[in-house]
């Protein structure tokens, strides 16, 4: 189905999943209004998974590093009709599920990552993802982790070195795929601008998002970047026009590529 299509069909079950049924209504007509309503939510659902794998082979993403990337991300959204994802996001919100009573009590780092372990279950059914790599205590892990900086960090190692970098690409799939669908958007190409804020982990970052959709990568004032990122010393609505107009060239020539 294409994304018009799957964007026609959302609005309509929208539209019934919203209808508002109430036992003073006609009690002749409640028992099928409400099993339209149900219906509604339950396709609404399978549109959405559809509408996020659609979406999938449409993202055009720029990354952004370096300490003035939040401001080169304000102006993307701002003037260039960006959508917005956090690279962060993924390893801030699973470490946060951790309870800090936890760390508190000096809990041994294996036991960390099996409490972390159901919490990346979790995510995983979020992100909609049948299988993935399963987190394992190693040695080189072992560590006092008795803050919540410690538990990020552990986090972030873990879920690079042991489930692979593809997660981060599938959560700003899925921030991006909230806001899309929010908006209706039913275009031939999704322009998205992902926040990264510790650009030491840039090169793993850019092989996940990779896995849904084509990236460029930019580095706004100073910071790492991998090798051939557009670089903005100051941001400016030019300059992020620049890099913007830069990147839609080169995604609009793959497109005729291919």
């Amino acid at each position: 189905m294409s994304l018009v299509k799957i964007v026609e069909e959302i609005k309509k079950n929208k539209t019934l999943a919203e209808e508002v049924v109430s036992e003073a209504d006609d009690p002749r007509t409640v028992k099928g209004r409400l099993g339209r309503k149900n219906s509604a939510k339950e396709k609404l659902k399978v549109l959405y998974r559809d509408y996020k794998k659609t979406l999938r082979n449409k993202m055009a993403i720029l990354l952004v590093t370096g300490d003035k990337a939040e401001e080169f991300c304000d102006l993307a959204q701002a003037e260039g009709n960006m959508f917005y994802a956090k690279a962060d996001a993924l390893y801030e919100d699973l470490s946060s599920r951790v309870p800090e009573t936890l760390l508190k009590r000096g809990m041994k780092t294996s036991a960390l990552i099996d409490v972390l372990s159901r919490h990346l279950e979790d995510k995983a059914n979020e992100l909609d993802l049948a299988s993935y790599p399963a987190l394992v205590y190693k040695s080189k892990y072992e560590e006092k982790i008795d803050s919540k900086e410690k538990m990020l960090t552990l986090t972030k190692k873990l879920l690079n070195e042991e489930v692979g970098p593809e997660l981060t690409g599938y959560d700003v799939l899925e921030q991006v795929t909230k806001q899309a669908v929010n908006d209706m958007f039913d275009g031939k190409i999704l322009p998205v601008v992902v926040l990264l804020k510790d650009d030491s982990m840039v090169e793993r970052v850019v092989e996940g998002l990779r896995a849904v959709g084509t990236v460029s990568t930019v580095l706004a004032g100073e910071g790492i970047a991998p090798k051939g990122s557009a670089k903005v010393s100051e941001v400016t609505k030019e300059q992020v026009f620049s890099v913007l107009k830069k990147m839609q060239k080169q995604v609009s020539s793959k497109s005729k590529g291919e």
